[in-house]
């Protein structure tokens, strides 16, 4: 496995980039484009030093992701103190799962027009930063 820098994802089949990583540094972005829908997954990042942006263009025009896992992540943080995760405009998001995640600089989800959202973050010790959560959300 391989440290990565900087990935993003425009395409249902991007994801496989950033599975052969196993630390990522700068951004993972999932931007907003027609041909990404239903779960994303990133399955063997244990170390994200930067952040995580789930984009959809505005509250008429939301990203078609139905869930998103990483299910080995453990640690995102930033020397700066901006690493964390951020969902903005994800109205068909039902599910984020972070199941060994301890600790985060950031964790904002916005949803306001969306179905209920289960947020699975079983291991969360800290979050040091902003914990920003709107919409229906199940944790």
């Amino acid at each position: 496995m391989a440290s990565c820098n900087n990935i993003t994802i425009n395409s249902q089949s991007d994801p496989s980039t950033a599975s052969n990583c196993t630390v990522i540094h700068g951004e993972l972005e999932i931007t907003l484009n027609a041909s990404i829908a239903g779960p994303i997954e990133i399955p063997n990042v244990k170390t994200f030093q930067g952040s995580v942006f789930i984009l959809g263009n505005s509250p008429d025009d939301p990203a078609n992701i139905t869930s998103f896992s990483m299910p080995s992540v453990e640690n995102m943080t930033d020397s700066g103190g901006g690493g964390g995760i951020g969902f903005h405009y994800v109205d068909k998001l039902t599910a984020v799962s972070l199941p060994k995640l301890k600790y985060v600089d950031g964790f904002n989800i916005r949803n306001g027009n969306g179905p209920t959202i289960n947020i699975s973050l079983p291991a969360l010790e800290t979050v040091s930063g902003i914990l920003d959560i709107e919409g229906n959300i199940d944790v």
